[in-house]
């Protein structure tokens, strides 16, 4: 089987494919078929393993996700022994978690870097695809009427809705930027500026201002004969997607900075109540987490409160959140494998921003919502593919932009 189309078929199903009124499943029934399709990845690639495919899967590197697993047991603990709450039933409450297993898939398949990037670019191109469907029809899409209504109506502002994740697609993103600073092209910055165009069009702040800040520092970075010649026409490109884009661009910033700026602001609201105000926050659950509730649990209820009375939403503050709920180790595991893509010369180019992008936002990325999930196996695989290769070879694979 092709692997890019495996890596597709799993981001599809843990997408619930796509949201789509059409085919789209129960929540547990689309969690279970993405358990289901990662069990026979395990088996199919197991028995089908390419003899001269990278020996990337070691105890070394599988090691991360049970320290991650390791982790959540403890958390499960915490939620025992303070919140009364059996394992049986947190063990159930956090199944999305379970998903690390498609990074023993990944480790077991071994997909080259270009299968991975064929991947990243097809589920992109299908994002894409999902979004404008969303602008021309949204009653394609399995989503309350009041939702569909209220986007109809313009006073959201927002110019359909992304049914898939785009951490994703902002990985394809640095694919191409990094591509694209390596190997200068017209063809290749033309895709960086579509996608960049494509952020600002979805309004995800967190996702664009991010990779237009990564984008700018890239281009001057870059030290070739084309550097002047690509200054001024990346410049020319962007002053006309502002003015195309002007009035998107500042609600956008105006939103930014009034939030910012906003005592009240949920995400303030959400730090200050999980790390300061709540109770009955021992030691023990300072370092191995408070777990996951489950339906109408006392625990649950506290934090539904939490909700209501403070507006802190444990989701948005994304691994702040999965500190909350899983302690120290598996967000430690998540950053020390950030760390040292930033850190080690084996990294290319494009996993260097991608873990810059992750250490600045933190908010955004979460290790427990499903593509999220999955979005960190990748990442994962691709850390642990480029150090296996290098130690293997005595090669670096940083690109540098200053090497173009």
């Amino acid at each position: 089987m092709n692997k890019s189309v495996y890596l597709l078929v799993a981001g599809i199903l843990i997408d619930n494919f796509c949201s789509l009124r059409l085919f789209a499943l129960q929540p547990d029934t689309a969690l279970g078929l993405s358990f289901a399709w990662a069990i026979f990845g395990l088996f199919y690639y197991t028995l089908n393993k390419s003899v001269d495919s990278l020996c990337i899967d070691t105890s070394s590197n599988r090691r991360y996700v049970w320290l991650i697993f390791l982790g959540v047991f403890f958390s499960m603990t915490s939620v025992y022994f303070y919140y009364d709450q059996s394992f049986v039933a947190t063990f159930i409450s956090q199944r999305q978690l379970y998903l690390f297993l498609y990074f023993f898939v990944l480790l077991r398949m071994a997909p080259s870097v270009q299968e991975v990037f064929v991947f990243v670019r097809w589920y992109s191109i299908l994002s894409l695809g999902v979004w404008i469907l969303s602008i021309i029809n949204p009653y394609s899409f399995n989503r309350e009427s009041e939702q569909i209504a209220y986007l109809l109506s313009g006073e959201s502002g927002d110019i359909g809705f992304v049914s898939t994740t785009l951490a994703i697609v902002v990985l394809y993103y640095y694919f191409i930027l990094g591509q694209a600073v390596a190997h200068f092209s017209v063809k290749g910055w033309c895709k960086v500026l579509f996608w960049l165009a494509f952020f600002i069009l979805v309004q995800n702040r967190s996702m664009l201002f991010m990779a237009l800040i990564l984008t700018v520092y890239s281009i001057l970075r870059i030290r070739s004969r084309y550097r002047y010649a690509l200054i001024i026409v990346s410049a020319i490109a962007c002053v006309t997607i502002i003015i195309l884009t002007k009035d998107i661009l500042l609600s956008l910033y105006e939103e930014t900075v009034e939030q910012l700026s906003d005592s009240d602001y949920n995400r303030w609201n959400a730090l200050k109540f999980f790390f300061t105000e709540r109770d009955n926050y021992p030691l023990y659950c300072m370092l191995f987490g408070n777990g996951t509730p489950t339906a109408d649990s006392a625990y649950l209820h506290s934090l539904i409160q939490a909700t209501e009375f403070s507006r802190a939403y444990i989701s948005d503050i994304g691994l702040l959140g999965d500190y909350f709920y899983y302690g120290l180790l598996p967000l430690g595991v998540i950053y020390f494998i950030i760390f040292k893509i930033l850190q080690g010369g084996f990294a290319p180019y494009f996993l260097k921003l991608m873990a810059v992008h992750i250490l600045l936002v933190p908010t955004i990325f979460s290790i427990s919502f499903g593509t999220n999930t999955f979005f960190f196996c990748v990442v994962m695989y691709l850390y642990c593919y480029y150090r296996t290769l290098s130690r293997k070879t005595s090669r670096s694979f940083a690109e540098s932009p200053r090497a173009c």
